[in-house]
């Protein structure tokens, strides 16, 4: 009994030290992990200090300059800038293209600009929201139009460039997003569409354009709405307009009849000429 229980013990003290020794272990290793993320941190705040201490940011703009095609101009302030330092303005397009470099040129002492044409499209802001009230209808359904085609990319990732006496600096690469221009660019559309059941079916199309925000680049100047059948016009439809200072409203009752059209265009033409088209397909779970 006495040699079973100093067995016991003998083998209990040495799991025991296994145990502690793997915890030491384990320790050890959480220490050199965070000490090397800590590390890492480190070296990226002070790149970041450091590139904060020589340039900043200065504007952004867009220009249309034809379908899908902007014009961006990009404006960067050099803390430290020395008489006949060049800068360059890098940028990739698209993911799998290579980067594509601007020389840019001094507008104003320490402020350099760089310009080129980008292939992007941007358009307004257009939610549509459907809703039914009769039986059978399809219920509510939300539909929101992108901004861009599948696979597009509404971001651009660049970094600059400074030559001076054969050294170079560079800025870490970052990504210049287009999604907010679209507010600066234009207004946001919210259409609703309610459909009334019953022996007179129709359509009320009810239009706001939300005028809150402050005052885009391009005002819409028209809207046009038409009825189509099988994408042949049959006849323009004349919206009623209200304005205040907040919003802009069209809204126009109707009629549904399958027989005579199966969609209702709407054509967003703005003060630039450039014109944004909806269509809503009319008549579906009915």
């Amino acid at each position: 009994m006495i040699i079973a229980l100093l067995i016991f013990t003998y083998y209990s003290r040495s799991l025991q030290s296994g145990d502690l020794q793997r915890i030491e272990n384990q320790l050890h290793n959480m220490s050199r992990e965070i000490s090397r993320e800590v590390g890492r941190i480190e070296q990226q705040v002070g790149q970041i200090r450091e590139e904060e201490r020589w340039w900043s940011k200065g504007s952004l703009e867009l220009e249309r300059k034809g379908e899908n095609l902007q014009e961006v101009s990009v404006e960067y302030q050099i803390q430290d800038y020395k008489d006949g330092e060049k800068l360059y303005f890098h940028y990739r397009p698209t993911a799998d293209e290579h980067y594509q470099s601007v020389e840019m040129e001094e507008v104003s002492t320490g402020v350099f600009r760089a310009v080129f044409d980008l292939a992007l499209s941007i358009e307004p802001e257009i939610r549509m929201h459907y809703s039914g009230s009769s039986p059978g209808d399809r219920g509510n359904e939300v539909q929101t139009w992108a901004d861009q085609e599948e696979g597009g990319q509404d971001y651009l990732p660049h970094y600059v460039s400074t030559e001076y006496n054969g050294e170079r600096r560079t800025t870490a690469e970052e990504k210049m997003h287009f999604s907010g221009m679209k507010f600066e660019l234009y207004h946001p559309v919210h259409i609703n569409i309610h459909h009334h059941g019953g022996s007179e079916p129709e359509y009320d199309v009810n239009i706001d354009v939300d005028q809150y925000h402050p005052s885009p680049n391009y005002q819409l100047k028209t809207l046009e709405t038409y009825l189509l059948k099988e994408n042949h016009k049959v006849r323009e439809v004349e919206m009623e307009h209200h304005e205040e200072n907040t919003y802009r409203n069209y809204r126009k009752r109707i009629p549904m009849e399958e027989e005579v059209y199966d969609e209702i265009l709407l054509r967003f033409i703005y003060d630039n000429e450039e014109v944004f088209e909806r269509r809503v397909k009319v008549g579906e779970g009915q």
